[in-house]
């Protein structure tokens, strides 16, 4: 069958009321090759498109699950008939776009595990519906996952399993067509089609599946050596397979009879479209555009080909050839886009009937629901932006998780690229002209910069008086002047020393204290980290870096200081010889190397609660947190990863203090709790399966609660330090001749400060 009889005839059977996908053409499509190609963004082509800002929406406990929306449209995750504090009894879901329709499915287990509920929603711009029912089994079986298809129905997959050698393996397969309301209408048993088609293996269900309007499933068998499709009918049987095709097949997208079409790249020959014929049980192909990259097929709208090529919607005319770009994901409010481009997986597209496209984006975890609704007012905007270069803290993600919170607001967020000089300057341009985000998240440093100019509000009249007085007291100060509160520490965490009890019994110790115990240091090594050996760098941090704010070496308000002296080569010299090479590391040997006494102690540096409470669990019983050298008390710090701050000619305050309140909710600071400390003081945990556990995370409660602030100010006398250390510790100069190099070096940077 040529390509010209292949497109007449679907052409031909298509009606009005077929479901708003397509692969369809007039006449022989032209060579991609010569075709132009606009790279052009278009917010309307041919007054098919209008292309609106959305927004996100999705489940707390499913932050991959995104939902993209156009033209009004907005998509949220959202069912009160599934309590997903109790996510551990969904066994899967699915949910699939058909014209301006969303269905979704969710297999739920009973919590005795005999019978799952099946839950389907079906949802329009301006209705939704929901089917609620129950899937029997027999024991020794499992539903598995359940999977749309495109008129709305499901298939299910039953599976039985039976023990072998302590392991339960899958003995047989079976697959359940379910209408809309959930009730079973087709079930037959694809055991053997699954082990021929490599979607059974070694008892375990691999690979990846997808099922079209009329039941179908395709099987795509991926491993080291392989890479086919597999089609198995309803029946039960493999008809068809894409073995004498070379190359790599990707995640299909459906045409508008609700069947796929499928990618096939090729190294040397260039990309195809594949998509099976069934009434000749064959695969067939056509060339895809040869000079272009495509990450994913998208969907089809009469002679038109949606796919997604680098962060870009592409649109393919099948009849002439042209293709243009139509939108960027960025301008879908893809708030998710190193991840999104990265992916092949993930994306749902339709056509409705009135043109608008429509998009979904399925997570990495698949059960979930979706509500479609349409965006009825226009909303204020909030602009929070992100200036803080190669930070751990995932800003974007946790404004798309607080923007969830704020339906009457548009949460926009956008993060620079530009050198540390050049997004300054220009943030400082945009502030004075009264322009600018309305939240940054900036540096220590550049906050001190904001606030001199006079360009930052005080935090504190945006939030109400209760909250703030359950954050924590020693955390806010990092943000404090002058009795203000100019910036809300993020990604806040603990630096210190463990020490044994039996080397060391007080709470802290001087640089004094720690020199004399070395002089009588007998062992081999000296200072470890918790998590590796520690080099001359770290050793040095811990002995003379963190410790700069309490220690006699620098006199930072005075502007002096004392780094020829025969303490701070001491230091250098211990650091030289303690410092252990990581050859062989043994982090189980290490732990009981601490605990028996082999070092004087460890290092715990940059920790968030999670870490703290396992550094007590594990070595609690041996050790004591003394902190860093300190002439003034406390040698335990406080570091943040950055500063939010808010724009003093923000555009709505009431948009601020909403976002900032979600962000210091309890909710939010549980979820920020994973990576970081929280700034709240009433979020003690009580989810601890043994007491010894709970007392661990009291001892990190406690630790956190006497830490005082770092000082910014010493970063740059720090790198100063360490950079000036290098030929010393490379063998390029003595000690005495490093020390007088940092002084001259310090004390000159200190002059020029005051």
């Amino acid at each position: 069958m040529t390509k010209i009889s292949l497109f007449s005839k679907i052409k031909y059977i298509l009606t009005t009321s077929a479901i708003l996908f397509g692969l369809i053409g007039c006449g022989e499509p032209a060579n991609p090759a010569q075709a132009e190609q606009s790279n052009t963004t278009i917010m309307q082509v041919s007054d098919q498109f209008d292309v609106r800002q959305s927004e996100w929406k999705c489940d707390e406990q499913l932050s991959e699950a995104q939902i993209l929306q156009v033209d009004g449209f907005r998509l949220f995750y959202h069912d009160e008939s599934v309590d997903w504090e109790e996510q551990k009894n969904v066994v899967g879901g699915s949910a699939m776009l058909v014209g301006d329709t969303v269905y979704s499915v969710c297999l739920e287990h009973a919590h005795d595990k005999t019978d799952l509920a099946f839950h389907l929603h079906k949802m329009t711009p301006d209705s939704s519906e929901t089917f609620v029912t129950s899937l029997h089994h027999e024991e020794g079986q499992e539903l598995m996952n359940a999977q749309m298809l495109p008129d709305g129905r499901s298939v299910v997959l039953l599976v039985t399993k039976e023990a072998l050698e302590d392991k339960k393996i899958i003995t047989g397969c079976e697959a359940l067509i379910l209408d809309e309301t959930g009730v079973c209408v087709k079930q037959f048993d694809v055991t053997e089609a699954f082990l021929q088609s490599g979607m059974l293996k070694d008892g375990m269900l691999v690979g990846n599946y997808f099922c079209d309007r009329d039941g179908f499933l395709y099987v795509l068998e991926q491993d080291n050596q392989l890479n086919v499709l597999h089609v198995i009918d309803t029946e039960g049987n493999v008809i068809a397979d894409t073995s004498q095709y070379s190359g790599t097949i990707q995640t299909p997208a459906l045409d508008e009879k609700g069947e796929y079409s499928f990618l096939l790249k090729r190294k040397e020959s260039g990309n195809s479209i594949l998509w099976f014929d069934k009434e000749n049980k064959e695969f067939r192909q056509m060339s895809a555009p040869e000079k272009e990259s495509i990450k994913q097929l998208l969907g089809f709208y009469h002679n038109y080909l949606y796919y997604l090529s680098g962060d870009r919607v592409t649109q393919w005319n099948l009849e002439t050839g042209e293709r243009k770009k139509i939108l960027s994901l960025e301008q879908l409010g893809a708030n998710q886009i190193d991840r999104i481009t990265d992916s092949s997986l993930d994306y749902q597209m339709s056509v409705c009937s009135d043109g608008r496209l429509l998009f979904m984006k399925d997570g990495y975890r698949e059960q979930y629901l979706a509500i479609l609704a349409k965006e009825l007012t226009p909303k204020e905007q909030l602009k929070v932006t992100g200036l803080m270069e190669n930070n751990d803290l995932d800003l974007k993600s946790v404004t798309a998780r607080v923007s969830r919170e704020m339906e009457q607001y548009h949460v926009e967020y956008t993060k620079t690229d530009a050198a540390q000089e050049d997004y300054r300057n220009r943030m400082i341009a945009d502030m004075v002209a009264g322009e600018g985000a309305d939240v940054l998240f900036v540096s220590e440093e550049d906050m001190r910069i904001l606030q001199e100019k006079g360009l930052l509000a005080d935090i504190r009249e945006f939030l109400p008086e209760d909250l703030l007085n359950k954050l924590r007291t020693n955390i806010m100060t990092m943000g404090e002047k002058e009795d203000m509160l100019w910036g809300i520490p993020m990604g806040v965490e603990v630096s210190t020393l463990f020490v044994n009890n039996h080397i060391w019994e007080g709470d802290s110790w001087t640089i004094k204290d720690v020199l004399e115990l070395v002089d009588a240091w007998q062992k081999e090594y000296l200072l470890t980290h918790g998590h590796a050996p520690a080099n001359v760098i770290s050793m040095l941090q811990a002995l003379a870096g963190d410790g700069l704010a309490g220690s006699d070496f620098v006199d930072l308000d005075n502007g002096i200081c004392r780094f020829d002296s025969p303490e701070f080569i001491k230091v250098l010299e211990i650091c030289m010889k303690y410092a252990e090479t990581p050859i062989n590391y043994n982090l189980d040997s290490m732990a009981d190397m601490i605990n028996n006494g082999e070092y004087i102690g460890f290092i715990a540096a940059d920790c968030d609660m999670k870490s703290l409470t396992h550094w007590y669990l594990e070595h609690g019983d041996n050790m004591h947190t003394v902190g860093y050298p300190s002439e003034r008390g406390t040698g335990n710090y406080l570091t943040c990863q950055g500063m939010l701050v808010v724009n003093k000619n923000c555009k709505s305050r009431e948009a601020v203090q909403e976002y900032l309140e979600n962000i210091l909710s309890k909710k939010m600071q549980k979820i920020l709790n994973e990576s970081s400390i929280p700034l709240r003081n009433d979020m003690e945990q009580n989810d601890f399966e043994y007491e010894k556990e709970y007392d661990a995370y009291l001892k990190a409660e406690e630790l956190i609660s006497k830490s005082v602030a770092c000082d910014s100010r010493y970063d740059k006398i720090k790198e100063m330090i360490f950079e000036e250390c290098m030929p010393y510790f490379y063998g390029e100069k003595t000690a005495e001749e490093t020390v007088k190099v940092i002084q001259n070096r310090v004390q000159l940077y200190l002059d020029e400060q005051k």
